[in-house]
Protein backbone atom coordinates (compact mmCIF):
# COMPACT_ATOMS: atom_id res chain seq x y z
CA UNK A 1 0.00 0.00 0.00
CA UNK A 2 0.96 3.53 -0.95
CA UNK A 3 1.94 6.60 1.33
CA UNK A 4 1.54 8.76 -1.38
CA UNK A 5 -2.23 11.18 -1.24
CA UNK A 6 -3.91 12.02 -4.33
CA UNK A 7 -4.07 15.49 -4.95
CA UNK A 8 -7.12 16.99 -2.84
CA UNK A 9 -9.93 19.04 -4.94
CA UNK A 10 -9.25 22.38 -5.73
CA UNK A 11 -10.84 25.96 -7.03
CA UNK A 12 -10.36 26.66 -10.61
CA UNK A 13 -9.07 29.80 -9.71
CA UNK A 14 -6.17 28.78 -8.09
CA UNK A 15 -4.32 25.91 -6.13
CA UNK A 16 -6.20 25.95 -2.94
CA UNK A 17 -7.84 23.13 -1.00
CA UNK A 18 -11.28 23.03 -1.03
CA UNK A 19 -11.56 21.77 2.70
CA UNK A 20 -15.06 20.08 3.23
CA UNK A 21 -15.92 20.41 7.34
CA UNK A 22 -16.86 17.18 9.16
CA UNK A 23 -16.38 17.81 12.38
CA UNK A 24 -15.63 20.84 14.39
CA UNK A 25 -15.40 22.79 18.10
CA UNK A 26 -12.59 24.78 17.14
CA UNK A 27 -13.25 28.18 16.75
CA UNK A 28 -13.36 29.52 13.39
CA UNK A 29 -9.97 31.54 13.23
CA UNK A 30 -8.07 28.13 14.51
CA UNK A 31 -10.38 26.58 11.95
CA UNK A 32 -8.79 28.70 9.29
CA UNK A 33 -5.02 28.47 10.46
CA UNK A 34 -5.78 24.40 10.03
CA UNK A 35 -6.53 24.83 6.56
CA UNK A 36 -3.53 26.94 5.72
CA UNK A 37 -1.14 24.40 7.61
CA UNK A 38 -3.09 21.65 5.41
CA UNK A 39 -2.41 23.71 2.32
CA UNK A 40 1.38 24.46 3.17
CA UNK A 41 1.72 20.49 4.38
CA UNK A 42 -0.06 19.34 0.94
CA UNK A 43 1.81 21.56 -1.24
CA UNK A 44 5.35 20.36 0.21
CA UNK A 45 4.05 16.72 0.28
CA UNK A 46 2.32 14.25 -1.07
CA UNK A 47 3.30 11.60 1.55
CA UNK A 48 0.51 11.28 4.42
CA UNK A 49 3.18 10.97 7.16
CA UNK A 50 4.80 14.05 6.21
CA UNK A 51 1.74 15.85 5.74
CA UNK A 52 0.54 14.57 9.20
CA UNK A 53 4.01 15.24 10.81
CA UNK A 54 3.98 19.35 9.37
CA UNK A 55 0.52 20.16 10.83
CA UNK A 56 1.46 18.61 13.89
CA UNK A 57 4.83 20.50 14.28
CA UNK A 58 3.31 23.73 13.41
CA UNK A 59 -0.04 23.35 15.53
CA UNK A 60 2.83 22.44 18.32
CA UNK A 61 4.68 25.65 17.87
CA UNK A 62 1.36 27.62 17.30
CA UNK A 63 -1.04 26.48 20.19
CA UNK A 64 1.33 24.71 22.46
CA UNK A 65 1.37 21.15 23.07
CA UNK A 66 0.37 18.26 22.42
CA UNK A 67 -1.48 18.15 19.08
CA UNK A 68 -1.87 15.12 17.02
CA UNK A 69 -2.80 14.73 13.04
CA UNK A 70 -3.98 12.13 11.19
CA UNK A 71 -3.79 12.62 7.19
CA UNK A 72 -5.45 9.56 5.24
CA UNK A 73 -8.12 8.28 2.97
CA UNK A 74 -10.02 6.00 5.04
CA UNK A 75 -9.12 5.93 8.94
CA UNK A 76 -11.40 5.74 11.58
CA UNK A 77 -11.25 7.30 15.16
CA UNK A 78 -12.26 8.19 18.87
CA UNK A 79 -10.13 10.62 20.60
CA UNK A 80 -10.38 12.22 23.68
CA UNK A 81 -8.72 15.97 23.12
CA UNK A 82 -8.96 19.18 25.02
CA UNK A 83 -12.67 21.12 24.62
CA UNK A 84 -12.24 23.38 21.48
CA UNK A 85 -9.41 21.72 19.70
CA UNK A 86 -10.84 19.41 17.40
CA UNK A 87 -11.22 19.30 13.60
CA UNK A 88 -11.74 16.97 11.34
CA UNK A 89 -12.55 17.70 7.15
CA UNK A 90 -12.16 16.37 3.63
CA UNK A 91 -10.01 17.64 1.25
CA UNK A 92 -11.42 15.26 -1.69
CA UNK A 93 -10.77 11.82 -0.55
CA UNK A 94 -7.91 12.82 1.60
CA UNK A 95 -9.42 12.91 5.49
CA UNK A 96 -7.78 15.29 7.57
CA UNK A 97 -8.20 15.03 11.50
CA UNK A 98 -6.47 17.43 14.23
CA UNK A 99 -6.87 17.45 18.05
CA UNK A 100 -4.77 18.30 20.90
CA UNK A 101 -4.53 16.56 24.49
CA UNK A 102 -3.14 18.50 27.30
CA UNK A 103 0.23 17.56 29.36
CA UNK A 104 -2.14 18.07 32.34
CA UNK A 105 -3.60 14.75 32.15
CA UNK A 106 0.27 12.98 32.01
CA UNK A 107 1.15 15.36 34.96
CA UNK A 108 -1.67 14.27 36.95
CA UNK A 109 -0.97 11.01 36.05
CA UNK A 110 2.66 10.98 37.80
CA UNK A 111 1.45 13.37 40.58
CA UNK A 112 -1.03 10.47 42.03
CA UNK A 113 1.93 7.53 41.21
CA UNK A 114 4.15 10.17 43.04
CA UNK A 115 1.68 10.31 45.90
CA UNK A 116 1.03 6.51 45.82
CA UNK A 117 4.25 5.83 46.09
CA UNK A 118 5.08 8.51 48.88
CA UNK A 119 2.24 6.73 51.16
CA UNK A 120 3.53 3.03 50.63
CA UNK A 121 6.71 4.40 51.48
CA UNK A 122 5.54 6.44 55.12
CA UNK A 123 3.29 3.40 56.22
CA UNK A 124 6.81 0.28 55.44
CA UNK A 125 8.57 3.45 57.86
CA UNK A 126 5.84 4.01 60.25
CA UNK A 127 5.29 -0.16 60.58
CA UNK A 128 8.99 -0.42 60.53
CA UNK A 129 9.32 2.22 63.04
CA UNK A 130 6.35 0.69 65.47
CA UNK A 131 7.99 -2.85 65.38
CA UNK A 132 11.29 -1.50 66.51
CA UNK A 133 13.01 -1.87 63.53
CA UNK A 134 14.76 -0.10 61.08
CA UNK A 135 13.86 0.95 57.07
Amino acid sequence: MSDQVEAPTTDNASSKINPVLKSSDMPEEMQTKVYELAQSALDSSKKAVDIAASMKKEMDKTYGPTWHAIVGKSFGSFVSHESGNFHLFLCGQLGISSFQNSLIFYWIGYVVILFVCLLVFFLISLHSISSGGSV
